[in-house]
């Protein structure tokens, strides 16, 4: 999914939950909230793995859209 991520430069090609595609879902955003995690202690988004980064791609796209059972 990652891969998806960077060769498109967006996560809009990365379907994660089979609940469709969002435009607001880019690079910029999965860094910026790298940074404030950053800010607040957590390790340089640099340093994170390919497989945190999609971790933490998969944890923003289910926070802002959550299944209907976990509203």
């Amino acid at each position: 999914m990652i891969c998806t991520v960077v060769a498109n430069g967006s996560m809009r090609g990365a379907d994660v939950s089979g609940r469709g595609s969002d435009s607001r879902f880019t690079i910029g955003l999965l860094y910026d909230v790298g940074k404030a995690l950053e800010n607040h202690g957590f390790p340089a988004l640099e340093n994170y793995t390919n497989g945190e980064l999609m971790r933490l791609q998969v944890a923003l796209h289910d926070f802002a859209h959550p299944k209907d059972g976990d509203r």
